[in-house]
């Protein structure tokens, strides 16, 4: 067995062992941390985290964590030396061999994939513990969309940004679906995501601009 099989199951006993084998998680990137939580949302399991790489399903595509400009600082892990920003044309095998590369850098003690429709994030994790006393709490998702226009805003590559825009339009309506559904940013993030893809119609980058300031312009306002 190698170290990576090892790690990997020592992890995933642990979260069989404290009843999170088949919970859904939370990820709070502001504290860096994943829950994995019960039916009532109290959380089972805990882990600091840092985000590794993404992978798009749309183009076989992989952006590591610190190349990824819609991230806040300190989310991803820091840049390794020889590891390029972005792949292409990566399937499922070489995506591991390059998160177990960079965790191996890092020092991690576990990897987790957190999938969506649209691609894969791939998680570093440590200090694995119970949960208790630590639960997820949702705050405002404001930094986060803000953040993710303003990249949107300055990337280079029109055709790349309307995959960028299409899977951040799914990644906002997951968020309405899970840690902000019982909340007031319920609606807020699927109207986004909802708008993010009105805009994907648009074949002029200038209008397509116009589209995001006035989408930025409304988050900012909000509180």
């Amino acid at each position: 067995m190698s170290n990576w099989e090892e790690k990997q199951s020592r992890f995933l006993q642990f979260l069989e062992e404290h009843g999170a084998g088949q919970a859904p998680y939370r990820v709070d990137l502001e504290k860096r941390k994943i829950y994995w939580v019960d039916e009532q949302e109290l959380s089972l399991v805990v882990a600091d985290c840092l985000i590794l790489l993404s992978y798009a399903l749309s183009n076989h595509s992989v952006m590591m964590g610190w190349a990824n400009l819609s991230l806040e600082e300190g989310c991803a892990v820091d840049e390794v030396p020889g590891v390029h920003d972005i792949y292409t044309d990566c399937d499922p095998d070489e995506v591991w061999s390059l998160s177990t590369y960079v965790a191996d850098q890092v020092g991690a003690e576990a990897i987790y994939r957190t999938p969506s429709p649209q691609s894969w994030v791939m998680l570093a994790l440590w200090n694995l513990r119970p949960g208790g006393a630590e639960q997820f709490t949702s705050g405002s998702p404001r930094g986060h969309v803000l953040q993710v226009i303003h990249s949107l805003l300055i990337h280079p590559d029109f055709g790349e940004r309307q995959v960028l825009m299409d899977n951040y339009a799914e990644s906002f309506l997951q968020m309405a679906g899970h840690p902000y559904k019982q909340t007031k940013y319920n609606e807020v993030l699927k109207d986004t995501a909802r708008q993010f893809r009105n805009l994907l119609v648009l074949r002029k980058e200038e209008d397509q601009n116009k589209g995001l300031e006035e989408i930025l312009q409304t988050w900012e306002a909000r509180e």
